[in-house]
């Protein structure tokens, strides 16, 4: 065969691929609140965003995914306690759906709120990939904004145009925070790195060595060095087949967000490593498969809201098939100050 011709064919193959490639989308998708009644942009959401209602120019409003470019097979959003609160699988994809040109009317309620979406995309290459996003936010009603406010992990103030602000996050390294006041008490953050010493992360995020871990729970613990070295918290974890690793961690009474971290570094086929992950008694995140989710070797990290009423945070890893595994646990305040 001619070599020029051969050339020819690996520059058309060449020029085939690259425009597949050029078809992915390298924007990351992003959530934008809407204007309900014409469909108006107000402003992207963003994790601890504040939305003031007052400030809006309505409240008839609704949360649009965009994601340039990606072939979108299927869009499953969660909101707050509902892990599935709406399936789309057609563009536009809405947290409240829409009706052909009519997008559905939806107004949240003056608290903290979780947002998750799960994007199922088809890759050029034929295979399926799922990707997946949250958000915690805030909304107030505000009039008349507070000079100095106390501070809180998302901060009150409001722009004039979309009311809707972000503060960076409080952090504290471990254990409650003395009252500032008679009434207010700082809501602390943990962050624990189960089964493996403390250590700095590259956000400058302080985590701490395992600490609550019931003792009649501990089935034992490894270390995944060998695996995962140099991917933080998930180069150490604990596991159990026996019976639920339970943690009890003194907190002050308020609303937090939970988020859980897991990867398997040894099995590779999905269905072999089920677990619960239970909190304050009740079933939060049911039926973790971290192969089928996230694959063998891969970080994957479930957030969830939870009211502590008690004094005491209760989280519960209940095997349901081989081992319950966690290789980090992230307690964040959701209302600042309570």
């Amino acid at each position: 065969m001619n070599h020029c011709f051969l050339v020819q064919i690996v520059l058309y193959v060449l020029t085939i691929t690259s425009s597949f490639a050029e078809t992915r989308s390298i924007v990351p998708p992003r959530l934008i609140l809407v204007d309900a009644k014409n469909g108006d942009e107000i402003i992207e959401l963003t994790d601890l965003s504040t939305i003031n209602l007052a400030a809006l120019p309505t409240r008839e409003l609704n949360v649009r995914l965009d994601s340039e470019g990606a072939n979108i097979l299927r869009v499953t959003f969660g909101y707050d306690e509902r892990p599935v609160y709406r399936k789309e699988t057609s563009a536009p994809f809405f947290l409240a759906g829409n009706v052909g040109s009519k997008i559905n009317k939806w107004t949240p309620s003056v608290g903290v709120h979780l947002i998750t979406v799960k994007i199922d995309s088809l890759e050029p290459n034929g295979r399926q990939s799922s990707e997946r996003i949250e958000l915690l936010f805030k909304v107030v009603q505000a009039e008349v904004e507070v000079s100095n406010p106390a501070p809180t992990i998302f901060g009150d103030g409001a722009r004039a145009s979309t009311g809707i602000s972000v503060t960076p996050k409080i952090s504290q390294a471990s254990g409650p925070v003395a009252p500032r006041s008679a009434t207010a008490v700082l809501l602390p953050t943990y962050r624990i790195n189960a089964g493996g010493d403390s250590f700095i992360d590259e956000s400058g995020n302080f985590w701490q060595s395992d600490f609550g871990l019931s003792a009649a729970a501990t089935f034992g613990s490894s270390s995944h060095a060998g695996n995962i070295l140099g991917l933080g918290v998930y180069h150490s974890g604990r596991s159990s087949s026996l019976g639920p690793l339970e943690y009890h961690l003194p907190l002050p009474a308020g609303r937090y967000r939970i988020t859980v971290h897991v990867m398997e570094p040894y099995l590779a086929s999905k269905g072999k490593c089920i677990f619960d992950v239970v909190l304050e008694d009740e079933i939060k995140i049911p039926n973790i498969d971290p192969i089928e989710l996230a694959g063998s070797g891969k970080p994957l990290a479930r957030s969830v809201l939870v009211s502590v009423t008690d004094g005491t945070l209760d989280i519960s890893f209940r095997p349901q098939r081989g081992f319950a595994i966690v290789n980090g646990l992230e307690i964040q305040p959701a209302l600042g100050l309570e």
